[in-house]
């Protein structure tokens, strides 16, 4: 499986941000993220395309302009359902 695109925008080497992370993830037709538990909070906003959020095993269908909530320690990954590029903003705190 191809490893989805990730650019991180925003770190505390990039822009010396404390306590916050933000990535632009690229997931091409068919991709998803590898599954992933962290104890940080994570907030997903998708740009473009249709993907699918699974968190704890409960699929939530996600498109363009919808924001997610992942608490502390959900397994989640995300995958591509659109026949175009699906792309999201991940923002995540860093303890």
């Amino acid at each position: 499986m191809p490893t989805p695109a990730r650019t991180t925008l925003i770190s505390q080497d990039l822009t010396r941000s404390v306590r916050m992370k933000m990535e632009l993830v690229v997931l091409g037709i068919g991709e998803r993220t590898a599954s992933e538990r962290h104890a940080e909070e994570e907030i997903c906003y998708v740009l473009t395309g249709r993907g699918m959020l699974v968190g704890d095993g409960e699929p939530v269908a996600v498109n363009q302009d919808c924001s997610v909530y992942m608490a502390p320690n959900l397994e989640h990954f995300l995958y591509n359902t659109g026949d175009s590029e699906f792309r999201y903003l991940s923002l995540m705190s860093t303890v």
